[in-house]
């Protein structure tokens, strides 16, 4: 099962873009491919990053993920990716009350 990728016809994407947003599609069961909904694919003009918006469902993320993934395996270990959620913290609380 496939998603289509809709691409807007102001932007022009390359080949890479388009195979690497297809490749992303086929590694997870997505709403879309689901529900045979096209998936859009978008340009950041500010970032010049295409994305494509798609969801996900919790359970297949928390499989597919990695919770000790580094941002750069080179750098310093303790800078993690993903991080545990204290909610003693005062920007923490500062959300809460928002």
């Amino acid at each position: 099962m496939s998603c289509e990728i809709k691409v807007p016809k102001e932007i022009k994407p390359s080949q890479n873009v388009l195979k690497k947003a297809q490749e992303f599609i086929g590694k997870f069961k997505i709403f879309e491919t689901v529900h045979s909904v096209p998936s859009l694919l978008y340009f950041d003009n500010r970032s010049s990053a295409f994305y494509l918006i798609c969801h996900v469902d919790a359970k297949e993320i928390a499989a597919k993920s990695d919770s000790d993934a580094v941002l750069d395996p080179n750098d310093n270990e303790d800078y993690k990716l993903n991080r545990n959620l204290y909610t003693d913290t005062f920007a923490y609380k500062n959300m809460e009350d928002d």
